[in-house]
């Protein structure tokens, strides 16, 4: 995206205001796009592949992160036109991966604008809870044409030794970057607890020096 940055603006589809002043600010694109292209008007809405997230709050069934009225909720009903598309207005196209050359001051201007930004902090903690069932049933169906990790871990990564990283532990103390949400740090939202997850290992303790 060296050269094609300018070309680049962040769509409401539905939003006249956003439109009209898209417009006024590219005046000399001839066919400026007025709906998302169709591949993503057929496809099903932003949201609908974030799980609910498991609601127990019995330590036996490995809930990390208890659900939370406040913390965990979504649009009920949210579709493509209400969200803000990454739209090359001369392409008329909207790219599903958008990688950074050159001018690297982009990740910050545009991380705000990408459409699951504003849900960020709920996506991650409600797939954290969330069962595998579905997503391991697609891939048995999908055959070799998928890797599927049998060691399980929802929201983190495993290590090149075999340990499993979660989410607060790889990106601690990073939450005002990531989420900029105001909501604090990662699983102290609500108060501070200490929390240990299947494997383990402690994700949160109230003792953790130095994380205040």
């Amino acid at each position: 995206m060296t050269h094609s940055t300018d070309d680049i603006e962040f769509l409401v589809y539905n939003d006249s205001t956003n439109f009209a002043h898209m417009r006024e600010n590219h005046a000399n694109v001839k066919a400026f796009p007025s709906v998302p292209p169709l591949d993503i008007q057929l496809a099903h809405g932003p949201l609908w592949y974030s799980s609910p997230g498991n609601h127990s709050l019995d330590p036996k069934d490995g809930i990390l992160l208890p659900h939370s009225d406040m913390l965990d909720e979504l649009p009920e009903r949210l579709d493509w036109f209400e969200v803000p598309l990454a739209t090359n207005l001369y392409a008329g196209s909207v790219p599903s991966l958008i990688h950074i050359n050159g001018d690297k001051s982009l990740l910050n201007d545009w991380w705000p604008s990408m459409w699951y930004h504003p849900y960020s902090r709920a996506l991650v903690r409600r797939y954290i809870r969330s069962t595998q069932t579905r997503q391991a049933a697609q891939a048995a169906a999908a055959g070799g044409q998928t890797w599927w990790d049998m060691r399980g871990g929802r929201g983190g990564v495993w290590t090149d030794n075999g340990i499993w990283m979660s989410w607060g532990e790889v990106c601690k103390k990073t939450e005002d970057e990531v989420f900029q949400d105001g909501k604090g740090k990662w699983g102290r939202e609500e108060g501070s607890r200490k929390v240990v997850n299947y494997f383990g290992t402690v994700m949160i303790d109230d003792e953790d020096d130095g994380d205040d």
